[in-house]
């Protein structure tokens, strides 16, 4: 979960009750955050997944034009958009729920540490592909505020208990001390994202009282209509459409993600 630290200042904006598309004041542009919902969705997230991570030098599988990681393709994944005025995507995150038949991508780095969490009966998610883009009209604060928003609601929806990540070391503060995370394990050369650092965190779905008040704000305030909550995974056509981007140097792996029988 790759993104800069910012002002919490952001998490006022994305606090609106029912609300889908956030309009911000003094001529910017209104924001919609949403579950993706067409191919079209699907590819600007990846899209704009793999151009930041190429900025951020955090992918060897550099000048394809999608990052398309294993995980998109599964049906216990949901990508998350941040749209613009003109239904552009400017930004992006996912959330790989521990269902079904595949392990979690970070158990690849990680494997005792979220064995450790299912022995314990924890309804786990792991966000995963956090970016946004370097728009002018949006600060990276205010699409991060928003995206991880609808997508802690949407975990509740879903009965999680717990979120783990993958975070840079220099993250972790911030995670630690605006929303209580804790780390979970060591620092290690992360592949996910072409080796850099990378530490494993967890934090609390359902338990306001570890969020700062702003934080507290903007993840347990207001509402979303079910309808805005429910799974919406890609459909087996998009599957097969964005399988042909898979990221080759992830391709190797795919096969080993699959959990034991």
């Amino acid at each position: 979960m790759e993104v800069r630290r910012e002002s919490e200042e952001a998490s006022r904006g994305a606090n609106s009750t029912h609300a889908q598309r956030h309009v911000r004041r003094g001529g910017r542009e209104a924001v919609a955050y949403r579950q993706a919902r067409s191919r079209a969705e699907f590819e600007g997230a990846f899209r704009i997944l793999q151009r930041r991570y190429e900025e951020s030098g955090l992918t060897e599988n550099r000048g394809a034009q999608l990052r398309v990681m294993p995980y998109h393709l599964w049906q216990e994944t949901q990508v998350f958009v941040a749209l613009d005025d003109h239904d552009q995507v400017i930004g992006s995150v996912s959330l790989v729920r521990d269902e079904g038949n595949h392990r979690l991508p970070m158990e690849s780095t990680y494997p005792s540490e979220i064995a450790g969490l299912r022995s314990q009966g924890v309804g786990i998610g792991e966000v995963c592909g956090l970016c946004v883009g370097s728009e002018k009209h949006h600060s990276s604060g205010e699409l991060f505020a928003g995206l991880t928003r609808i997508m802690m609601f949407h975990a509740r929806h879903m009965g999680l208990d717990s979120l783990v990540a993958v975070v840079h070391p220099r993250h972790g503060k911030f995670y630690r001390l605006a929303m209580g995370f804790r780390e979970i394990g060591c620092l290690s050369a992360y592949r996910q994202v072409g080796g850099q650092p990378g530490v494993p965190i967890l934090g609390h779905v359902k338990d306001d009282s570890r969020y700062r008040d702003r934080w507290k704000r903007n993840y347990f305030g207001g509402e979303y209509p079910e309808d805005q909550l429910r799974p919406n995974p890609m459909s087996m056509i998009d599957r097969a459409y964005f399988g042909r981007f898979l990221d080759v140097t992830q391709r190797s792996s795919q096969s080993s993600i699959r959990r034991a029988a």
